[in-house]
């Protein structure tokens, strides 16, 4: 898998000769390399609620051969693929979804085989808006009798939960242990056609004390675009993988777009002990100073095994429980500060229930809650959004044609509008010789090829009122 990175291009000499090739269909036979190219993180056909996740290494998904060509991996980030893409997975709930497919892989996160590299956490840096939405593992039950999916798709139920996504009914608030608000699964791992869940291409039921048997969501982001995919990625690791990569298990990673691995948040500084503790879901906001030093705003929670479990926290002296979304303290060498009680979202507790294990917040991500004038958050509303599925806060519309740039399918030189030298840089690329944007799969196949080329040129040659337009283009 390559990872494609937009770049504007000029033209030359062969542009002519190039494109006849495309119109002609002879290209792509006799003179390219056959590349495909995932579509990563909704570009042109955005995945459910855009979602990108890791899979535990316990799960059944892992080893499989993904939608790409890649062997589904633990330490990767993964989507679901293109429709009609290969996979092994049997079939799903609602047809459509196939298999995960990799967007990222652990050594684009500075994984050096053949060392351990499990993810534990995710998080781009832009987890805006008062939703909160979170996975578990798969001993979750919930707290009975409360307003909650988790108690019917948890373990008690139909053993499902861990595939799961789920969005807490109360906002984004400081909110110490109290009765449950509750939760309401926002995604399916199979998909449930009675409730209209698409799905994200992972095997359920995920049984408890049974590895390999059904998937495991270990983290995850709910609304993630192309870009943040090219840019930082904030994460952190298991504690085998931590320890043979240096770092603590506690410690928040930054892997840039250049590669590596990089320490960008301490253990410390989150209220958290470098050897005894482990971090387990994150999501974080980061303001425009460039300095994440100042903690701008990182929520997290950590694992059961974690030494702080059961120590008071520093708000509310409450026992701390690995189902509660946890903030750094206020003052350095605090323990960190519940920000939402694992009760609040309907997650069982040792210190609610006497029970012998706590619900385990696994993943967490925190977005605008769902609107249906607003379907993808950016505060436009769909009347006037340009592009209406694509978060677009900036509306930048180079062509004037009504659709956005970060929404402009067929694109691949990055300049924000579709010309023949979008075909140029697609037949370049297909032959090996340079790089296309995240827009280039005009015809919405799922590969960049010279098909994509000839869909441009079609569809700039059609007359005027003919309804011609690049088949992703529809889709917004």
């Amino acid at each position: 898998m390559k990872r494609i990175h937009t770049r504007r291009r000029g033209t030359n000499a062969s542009t002519g000769s190039k494109l006849r090739g495309a119109r002609g269909r002879v290209v792509a036979s006799a003179a390219a390399v056959a590349l495909t190219v995932p579509l990563i993180a909704a570009k042109c056909a955005p995945p459910p609620s855009g979602v990108t996740f890791s899979l535990d290494a316990d799960s059944e998904s892992v080893g499989m051969l993904g939608a790409w060509g890649d062997p589904i991996h633990h330490g990767s980030i993964l989507t679901v693929s293109p429709p009609g893409a290969p996979g092994p997975n049997p079939p799903l709930v609602m047809a459509g979804i196939p298999v995960p497919g990799t967007v990222l892989r652990s050594t684009d996160l500075g994984h050096m085989p053949p060392g351990p590299f499990e993810l534990d956490a995710l998080s781009y840096g832009r987890d805006a808006g008062e939703g909160v939405y979170f996975s578990v593992d798969e001993y979750a039950q919930s707290i009975p009798g409360t307003p909650s999916d988790l108690v019917a798709e948890g373990a008690a139920g139909a053993q499902e939960a861990a595939a799961d996504i789920f969005r807490y009914l109360g906002l984004k608030a400081i909110i110490g242990p109290g009765p449950t608000i509750g939760n309401q699964r926002s995604v399916d791992g199979a998909g449930d056609v009675a409730l209209a869940l698409r799905g994200i291409g992972l095997i359920e039921p995920n049984a408890p004390f049974t590895p390999g048997w059904g998937d495991d969501i270990d983290a995850m982001d709910t609304r993630t675009r192309s870009l943040d995919l090219l840019g930082d990625v904030y994460f952190s690791l298991d504690p085998q993988s931590a320890t043979a990569n240096g770092v603590s298990p506690a410690d928040i990673l930054v892997s840039p777009a250049a590669g590596g691995l990089n320490v960008a948040v301490q253990a410390q500084l989150l209220g958290l002990d470098p050897q005894g503790d482990d971090v387990d879901a994150l999501a974080m906001r980061l303001n425009s100073d460039g300095d994440i030093t100042d903690l701008d705003e990182i929520y997290f929670s950590v694992t059961p095994s974690s030494q702080i479990v059961g120590q008071a926290d520093s708000r509310f002296g409450a026992p701390i429980e690995p189902g509660d979304v946890l903030e750094p303290p206020a003052q350095a060498g605090w323990p960190p500060a519940i920000f939402i009680a694992a009760e609040r979202m309907g997650l069982e507790t040792v210190r609610h229930a006497g029970v012998q294990r706590g619900d385990n917040l696994n993943a967490l991500d925190m977005r605008p809650p769902p609107s249906s004038s607003d379907p993808d958050g950016d505060n436009i509303p769909n009347g006037i959004d340009v592009c209406p599925q694509l978060a677009s806060p900036s509306q930048t519309d180079s062509d004037g044609n009504g659709r956005g740039d970060e929404c402009e399918c067929g694109d691949a030189d990055g300049d924000g509008k579709v010309t023949t030298s979008d075909a140029e840089a697609i037949l370049d690329f297909e032959a090996g010789q340079g790089d296309a944007g995240i827009l280039c799969d005009a015809d919405f196949s799922g590969d960049c090829t010279a098909a994509d080329a000839e869909a441009i040129l079609d569809y700039l040659s059609a007359e005027p009122g003919s309804g011609l337009s690049l088949v992703c283009a529809q889709h917004h």
